[in-house]
């Protein structure tokens, strides 16, 4: 089973002292971690008024500056080392895409997060105490009601409301995509890439009615049409069909 979280103003809620701390485990030296944390806490935030910057508010917790997502990576190595401690101490399993690979127990892209165990209650429970230590150590929670769970195809009915109540996590199979990839490859791949041709038409829709130079759609395909498809053929194979309706939408419009 996969977990996908959904963290609660993931960037709000981080205690300076907890980054200060990480920081420090880390090895970095502590000039270092002094040039960081007064760039952490000397941010200012405003509140746009009518177009207008107005008030002068002084967190006490936070990123606000622009060091935050290398700070939020940072720390969330915490959370990194104690599931890899529980999967090394046998109290939860990773998931293996083939019987000889390494098992993959999270995929983390910022606070974007997949985390995958067993469905079973025991291992469950690992992986919320895991949650529950890093929410007091850091501050940070997770939005439970965004949060959703996706069950292996063959887990009875009864194990996944368990584990719906052990979790808290009611939603079901309801994250779809992960990082704009389609989290199920099953079934028809014709009819699963059909997004990325309904992407691709609703943008040149929204030219068609303009008049362009051809310099100027040559620039629009090369730096925005050809781009749409590319992250996802960086990790899938798009059938061909596909791809002859993806050149036919830009030759159409060419």
């Amino acid at each position: 089973m996969a977990i996908k979280t959904d963290m609660s103003k993931a960037y709000d809620r981080l205690e300076w002292v907890f980054i200060s701390a990480v920081m420090s485990k880390m090895g970095f030296s502590s000039t270092w971690i002094e040039w960081i944390m007064r760039c952490v806490t000397s941010a200012k935030d405003h509140v746009l008024f009518n177009g207008q910057p107005r008030g002068n508010i002084t967190p006490h917790r936070g990123l606000g500056d622009l060091l935050s997502p290398f700070i939020f990576i940072l720390c969330t190595e915490t959370l990194v080392s104690l599931l890899n401690q529980a999967e090394i101490q046998g109290k939860k399993t990773g998931m293996c895409v083939a019987r000889a690979s390494p098992p993959v127990s999270h995929l983390l892209f910022a606070d974007d997060s997949l985390f995958f165990c067993k469905a079973e209650p025991r291992e469950c429970d690992e992986v919320m105490k895991v949650f529950k230590t890093c929410e007091e150590a850091s501050g940070q929670c997770i939005n439970f009601e965004k949060s959703s769970l996706l069950f292996g195809k063959k887990i009875p009915g009864s194990v996944k409301e368990t584990i719906k109540s052990s979790t808290g996590i009611t939603n079901e199979e309801g994250m779809r995509t992960y990082l704009g990839i389609p989290e199920d490859i099953s079934g028809s791949k014709k009819k699963l890439f059909t997004f990325l041709k309904d992407r691709l038409q609703n943008r040149v829709n929204g030219w068609t009615g303009r008049w362009v130079t051809k310099g100027g759609k040559e620039v629009l395909i090369k730096s925005i049409i050809f781009a749409l498809p590319t992250y996802v053929m960086y990790t899938l194979l798009l059938p061909l069909e596909t791809c002859e309706n993806l050149s036919s939408a830009i030759t159409q419009f060419w």
